[in-house]
């Protein structure tokens, strides 16, 4: 289920990637190789203010703290294969191993193309986390129109919550090792650049918005809090069952989403 306040990661904690150091800021403007265009050609060619051939500018998405937001379709479809790189390289490799350099490699552009947006590795993975939220969102959204008037209740939406995020654990690139935020103990405030809000806090409120607003579940004085400890439950449970194998073993699953409709039964009926 969502990141938890403390997520225990899969493999042994490591040190977050420092912010762009001496080094790597000598890599990102060192010329490159003559086959490739240098940093600094990327950079001109990836800038914002050069012509946009496609007549339809793309919006730019919300993609948190990073450096440089991508505004044209040609700078979206950069950054968005630099967060496919990332995503398929976690399952390769880890987090742990995972090297910006590999990144860029596997997306095809150069270093310094990459660090105009990434200060390094744990930026790309909390761009990741949060794009894999509004994946997860719009999957449940799918969800629900297909079935129109399945979900009855709260307990209903949280399993259907938990079948989405179970299939996404098992399907989407990279999201086994970073979900909704790494998943290296201590990284409970991935999915906002202020620091002020969790991870699950995050989650439960969105899951709240969509439940009200979305599904017309009641809103009852205190479901906030009720939703934070059903994803803070889930994301336990759910957490004990992917550990146990890729698929996440499904009779700890069912337990989840027992859990869960029990729960949300007494605290809203």
């Amino acid at each position: 289920m969502p990141e938890s306040r403390v997520k225990q990661g899969r493999g042994k904690s490591a040190p977050a990637e420092p912010e762009l150091s001496t080094e790597a800021a000598r890599v990102a403007s060192a010329p490159a190789p003559s086959s490739a265009p240098t940093p600094n050609a990327a950079a001109s060619a990836d800038s914002d203010s050069s012509p946009n051939t496609d007549s339809s500018a793309d919006t730019a998405p919300d993609v948190g703290p990073v450096r440089r937001r991508p505004v044209q379709r040609r700078s979206v479809e950069r950054f968005e294969r630099m967060l496919d790189a990332c995503a398929l390289l976690l399952d390769e490799v880890g987090y742990d191993e995972l090297t910006t350099s590999q990144v860029a490699r596997r997306a095809g552009v150069p270093i310094g193309t990459l660090y105009q947006f990434f200060d390094g590795k744990a930026a790309l993975a909390q761009a990741l986390a949060r794009r894999n939220l509004d994946l997860f969102l719009e999957r449940l959204h799918a969800r629900f129109a297909a079935a129109p008037g399945a979900v009855a209740s709260w307990g209903d939406a949280a399993a259907a919550v938990i079948a989405e995020f179970v299939a996404m654990k098992r399907e989407v690139a990279g999201f086994a090792a970073v979900d909704f935020g790494d998943t290296r103990p201590g990284r409970h405030f991935m999915l906002d650049s202020g620091r002020t809000v969790e991870n699950n806090d995050l989650v439960a409120q969105r899951l709240t918005r969509l439940g009200v607003d979305d599904l017309g579940l009641p809103e009852a004085p205190d479901v906030d809090r009720a939703l934070l400890v059903a994803v803070e439950a889930a994301d336990s449970v759910l957490r004990l069952a992917f550990r146990y194998g890729p698929n996440g073993d499904p009779d700890l699953i069912a337990e989840a989403e027992a859990l869960l409709r029990g729960y949300l039964a007494v605290r809203l009926p």
